[in-house]
């Protein structure tokens, strides 16, 4: 039975904001993904989703927008990301794990 007590600790733990629960989500890693598109890919799809950019070897300019992304089955290898103003947070890191290419993280302040 539900006393008054334990109502309220319920109310009181479930003050996270909507987008404290959209980061959790827009972070989640999917190891079916990965396995379907490969590393690099779901990696800057992971980045762009949660407002980073990302930069593909031999290329000059960064990605910002999910929408640009190249066809599924192009070969691209993220070389550099740019997590300014980013939701990018812990829950996200083992698309990093299994990337093909050395990488460089530009603006990655916690």
């Amino acid at each position: 039975m539900l006393s008054i007590k334990n109502i309220l600790s319920l109310e009181i733990t479930s003050r996270r904001s909507i987008f404290g629960w959209l980061n959790i989500v827009f972070n989640k890693y999917d190891p079916d993904r990965v396995k379907a598109v490969g590393p690099d890919r779901a990696c800057s799809e992971w980045l762009l989703r949660c407002g980073a950019a990302v930069r593909w070897t031999n290329q000059t300019t960064f990605l910002h927008d999910y929408n640009h992304l190249p066809a599924e089955g192009t070969k691209t290898y993220v070389e550099e990301i740019d997590a300014t103003n980013s939701c990018i947070m812990h829950r996200g890191f083992p698309h990093l794990s299994r990337l093909y290419c050395h990488f460089q993280i530009n603006h990655l302040v916690g």
